[in-house]
């Protein structure tokens, strides 16, 4: 779920999931009371779940921000600071409270790119729990 960056670009083909084996697997049990019913159909559900995870997991890889709406927002705010500054008196308070506004809102944008894309740039979700759960040896 989190490789590198050359992986990403050479995108492959993720029609097979690892969770249809495991659950054609499950599917195939034969339980024989109702303890073993149950623990089969929770197998199933979780097994079904997993799956659904994995693929919105890999659906996240991608941006969800357009970079032509990217482009106009910016563009927007450009202009709309531009105006303040023309109509403002030239005095330390109301540069101070531009450069304030500005890197409030440079700061909105950059939080809004970040969280995003979730397992790349500065703000990221760790992958080192995962990695520690599947690298732990078996009971």
């Amino acid at each position: 779920m989190w490789p590198h960056k050359e992986a990403r670009k050479a995108k492959t083909d993720y029609v097979f999931s690892p969770f249809r084996a495991l659950y054609d697997s499950i599917s195939k049990l034969a339980p024989e009371n109702d303890v073993q019913l149950a623990a089969k159909a929770e197998a199933l559900d979780t097994t079904g779940e997993l799956s659904k995870t994995r693929w919105l997991l890999y659906a996240m890889g991608d941006t969800s921000i357009a970079t032509p709406m990217l482009v106009i927002v910016i563009l927007w705010l450009t202009t709309i600071f531009i105006s303040f500054g023309l109509f403002a008196p030239m005095n330390w308070t109301a540069i101070g409270s531009m450069f304030t506004a500005a890197l409030s809102v440079s700061s909105a944008i950059f939080l809004i790119m970040e969280l995003d894309r979730p397992f790349d740039g500065v703000i990221h979700i760790s992958d080192a729990p995962l990695r520690n759960t599947l690298n732990r040896p078996g009971p």
